[in-house]
């Protein structure tokens, strides 16, 4: 999930902060902080708020893909792990 944390009615902190509460899988979802907020006390505000990423605009389209291809992998890796559970 990217959410950008400077949007009106319930910001992206708010919305990490809600999903992280939840139950099951849907707690640990992937998220990346999208923002124009750059200093360092924005960044430690969204990491605390749960977003293990946080991504300054504008961002570059490649680096944006280089930067997220990580959780790509780690989905494939455990999409095949529960495969192999479930035979």
């Amino acid at each position: 999930m990217i959410a950008d944390i400077g949007i009106r009615g319930i910001d992206g902190l708010q919305l990490i902060r809600a999903i992280r509460q939840m139950e099951g899988s849907v707690a640990s979802i992937p998220a990346a902080a999208l923002t124009g907020y750059a200093r360092a006390r924005d960044r430690i505000t969204s990491f605390a708020s749960g977003f293990p990423m946080h991504l300054v605009k504008p961002i570059d389209p490649l680096e944006l893909i280089v930067r997220l291809r990580p959780w790509r992998r780690e989905r494939l890796v455990d999409r095949t792990r529960r495969s192999r559970e479930d035979r």
